[in-house]
């Protein structure tokens, strides 16, 4: 886990993966790709991720789903109907070229905390990312609740004694569905957390 000091302005979780979309077979069950930011629980995060809309002939999606209190904040779905660019990264990408998923956090501003998730994408291994900057996936989302306490590094667990600990912010990797599929193979290539002073 890791709580931003006093001083960050803004920071960024930046996630490579192989493309999920020409690397391995995600049309099963919602299958999906990512990483969540959140207290360490399945019950408060917030989750940046690329899957498949649905079973055979599912349409591949982008997805930024908040999760408080084991309900449903906002959930965020682009597919390439939506975003022409996302198009051409789910059905152009060759082999193991990378696609990268973004989530910045901006604490400039102590009553309104918020987050913003993106994307990019290369078309062949090493041949360069085809946006300029990364591609913004929805609008900004206000943090609320136990995610905001985790960031802001006011959130406690309890020990095996009872006694309350700190914790911290927690960024978890994914690879998942939403029921049994055959198994598949996520490959992440990274995971950096970089931050902006104030």
């Amino acid at each position: 886990g890791f709580t931003p000091g006093e001083s960050v302005e803004t920071f960024t979780i930046r996630v490579p993966i192989f493309n999920p979309y020409s690397s391995v077979d995600l049309d099963q069950n919602f299958g999906s790709v990512g990483f969540a930011l959140g207290d360490g629980s399945q019950t408060n995060y917030l989750k940046v991720v690329a899957g498949h809309g649905g079973g055979n002939g599912g349409v591949p999606r982008l997805q930024v789903y908040y999760e408080e209190g084991d309900s449903g904040v906002i959930d965020i779905l682009v597919t390439g109907t939506e975003d022409s660019d996302f198009n051409d990264a789910a059905t152009n990408a060759t082999d193991n070229s990378i696609f990268e998923l973004y989530l910045t956090v901006d604490m400039s501003d102590p009553e309104a905390i918020t987050a913003q998730a993106f994307y990019n994408y290369e078309l062949t291994p090493g041949g360069g990312f085809v946006l300029p900057q990364p591609k913004a996936i929805g609008e900004p989302i206000p943090l609320q609740g136990e995610v905001l306490k985790a960031v802001l590094g006011q959130k406690t667990i309890q020990d095996e004694g009872g006694a309350d600990v700190a914790s911290s912010a927690v960024v978890t990797l994914l690879a998942t569905s939403t029921g049994p599929q055959e198994p598949f193979e996520a490959n992440f290539v990274d995971l950096e957390i970089t931050s902006t002073e104030k």
